[in-house]
């Protein structure tokens, strides 16, 4: 492990120190759980990232196209054959 410094509000200490005495653990202790969840959700939400091509929108089509993008674009790929 790491030592590290961070920058806390008094309120959010105060909240800290008091889950960390009901749960009756240290402060770091309820610090690394919460840093670790975070971390693991953060990298689940972006393992899989659906990003547009930088093309997408421009030239003719539909007014709305910007706005239904996505849509448009499952309409025209698929996932085992990429573009129709």
């Amino acid at each position: 492990m790491k030592r590290t410094t961070i920058m806390v509000d008094e309120n959010t200490l105060l909240e800290l120190s008091q889950i960390a005495d009901e749960r009756s653990v240290s402060a770091s202790q309820v610090i690394r759980e919460a840093l670790a969840a975070y971390v693991g959700a953060a990298r689940a939400a972006s393992a899989t990232p659906r990003v547009l091509p930088s093309f997408v929108g421009v030239g003719e089509g539909p007014a709305d196209l910007s706005a239904r993008a996505e849509e448009f674009l499952e309409q025209l790929t698929s996932r085992e054959h990429g573009w129709d």
